[in-house]
This record gives C-alpha cells, sequence and structure tokens, in this order.
C-alpha cells in the first residue's frame, strides 16, 4: 500500500504510446504539442510605426518638416523620404525608406503641408517596431508538450503557422462489472441498482476532451472479465474498470489483469474512500481498475 502522492509520482513516470495527428491550428485548442514549432517569419516581418502620428528622418535640433503624404497599415507603396521631409503615418504602417522615428501626433502641430514640434519630444528611432524585435525565422516560438491556448493559437497564427503536430487524444474504454448493474431507462429488478459510475465517468473524461469512449459492461463471471479486458487493450490506449478490484469471491478484475499479463504499478492506496484502486501497464497502455462505490470512483478519478 502507498501514499497518493507515491501513485501520482509512478504515472507521472509512465512512458506511454502516443500517436500524433496535425490539426489546424482553428480545430487544436485544449491539445499538446507533440513536437515544438519554429517562427515561418521575423516577427514584426517588416518595421512599422507603433503609433498614429508623423515618420521621419531624426536630426538634432530639426522641429520643423514638410508633409508629403501619408501611409496607412497595409500600405504597399510610399515615397521615399529626403531630408526634411516628413509623411503623415498610422500604427502598424511600414516605415517609408529614408525615414527611422515616429513622433506621437498630439506633440505635432500642423499647417498645411508643413508640421513642427518641440525637438525635446522627437528621440531618435522613437515608436519603430522594427523588423525581427519579437522574434526571427526559425526561433522556436512554442515546446513539445504546450497546451494549445486562444492565445498560443494566436500567436501561431501571427507567424504564419497554419497546421500542428499535437498528441491525438486517447481512446478509453469504460468497463462496468457487476451483476446487479442495470442500465438507465430500464425497470430495476430485484437486486439491482441503477449504473450510476459509466454516466460519470462519460462526464469527467469528456470533460478531458476525451470523445472516443467505449462503455462496456460485464457480469461477474471471470472468463467474460478476461476476455473483455483483452478485447480493451486490443482497441483502446486506456482501459478503466469500476468494481471487481476487492477480494470477494466475485471480483475478478485482479484475475484479468494478471492473466492478460498486465505489469502492475501499484494496489491499494492510503486513502478513504478509494483504497483498493488498481494501476498497471501493458505495451505502453494503461489499465486502471477503481472500486464500485460512486463515491470512490470519483475519489480515485
Amino acid at each position: 500500500m502507498i501514499s497518493v502522492n507515491e501513485a501520482k509520482a509512478i504515472l507521472q513516470k509512465l512512458e506511454l504510446s502516443r500517436n500524433v495527428q496535425v490539426l489546424p491550428i482553428s480545430s487544436a485548442q485544449g491539445f499538446f504539442l507533440a513536437k515544438p514549432i519554429s517562427s515561418q517569419l521575423d516577427v514584426p516581418s517588416f518595421d512599422n510605426s507603433a503609433m498614429d502620428g508623423y515618420a521621419f528622418s531624426w536630426e538634432e535640433g530639426v522641429s520643423q518638416l514638410e508633409l508629403v503624404g501619408e501611409a496607412a497599415a497595409g500600405a504597399a507603396e510610399l515615397p521615399k523620404l529626403g531630408k526634411g521631409q516628413a509623411i503623415r503615418i498610422f500604427t502598424g504602417a511600414p516605415m517609408p525608406s529614408g525615414a527611422d522615428s515616429v513622433i506621437m501626433q498630439e506633440k505635432v502641430e500642423r499647417n498645411g503641408n508643413r508640421i513642427r514640434f518641440n525637438p525635446e519630444d522627437a528621440v531618435s528611432g522613437n515608436h519603430v517596431r522594427y523588423r525581427g524585435t519579437q522574434c526571427k525565422k526559425g526561433d522556436i516560438i512554442a515546446e513539445a508538450g504546450a497546451k494549445i491556448t486562444p492565445g498560443l493559437v494566436s500567436l501561431l497564427a501571427s507567424v504564419g503557422v497554419k497546421e500542428v503536430p499535437v498528441y491525438r487524444v486517447p481512446k478509453v474504454a469504460v468497463i462496468i462489472t457487476g451483476n446487479e448493474i442495470q442500465d438507465l431507462g430500464n425497470k430495476l429488478q430485484a437486486g439491482q441498482i441503477y449504473n450510476a459510475n459509466g454516466p460519470a465517468l462519460d462526464s469527467w473524461l469528456r470533460k478531458l476532451q476525451v470523445d472516443e469512449i467505449q462503455a462496456i459492461k460485464v457480469p461477474d463471471q471471470k472468463e467474460a472479465v478476461v476476455e473483455t479486458l483483452a478485447r480493451a487493450l486490443d482497441q483502446n490506449d486506456l482501459v478503466i474498470f469500476t468494481g471487481g478490484i476487492s477480494v470477494g469471491d466475485y471480483d475478478f478484475v485482479k484475475n484479468a489483469v494478471e492473466e492478460n499479463q498486465v505489469e502492475q504499478l501499484f494496489y491499494k492506496l492510503k486513502q478513504r474512500p478509494g483504497k483498493p484502486l488498481y494501476a498497471g501497464q501493458k505495451e505502453g497502455k494503461v489499465i486502471f481498475a477503481l472500486p464500485g462505490n460512486p463515491g470512490s470512483v470519483l475519489s480515485c478519478f
């Protein structure tokens, strides 16, 4: 018998078989990256203005300039600035050739095609976002194992990444054992109880974005439990039993894992409820066996 923390440490060290799939970034929310992702371009990809204002070539003491045009975000053609010239520029617009600084519009007085400002408000290189200052092409922007969030999706899109390799969500079999278990919607017979654990585990798994869930109900018969586990391991990545893991005359899950050559990781924890919790592995697949009591199931899960 081990502690809950010891059990967690064992599980965290497992080397699991992980299948990889490629998804569009818009469909990858909640998945985990299987490989590091690199930027496909410099960000920003061109020098641009960080402010609405006026772009010009800075010279010490200069405070009056000729206005020769305008640059908005997305502008493809811009005039080349000469000495003593400036261009009206907006946030995100590319810097024109010959300009190296931007002064905020709030600091400028305009009279026709002339502008003037206090030289102390003009700083060389001010309010310019230079190419590659956020990241360079080839820089790692997200490490393997990172969870994909809306923020990361935005970052990926901004550097030209359209698709990402992610770990496929595991296929899970939930096996409910017990002759007394009756499905919802059917009439209870003498000695029967409704299947509470199946719907509860289904809800928990779907909350974790698992959508390939095989629900199986098996009677308290040794051969049936052994064969059901063999099929479940063949078709799924994770198997979860409820019930049948204690030491009663009709508890056959321990026999099933042994006859299917499952390696035991631990059995029984120092916790209540949920003491008879079992964990094992076989060929990169994991098997959990939880007690049958619904409170114990939720505690163990």
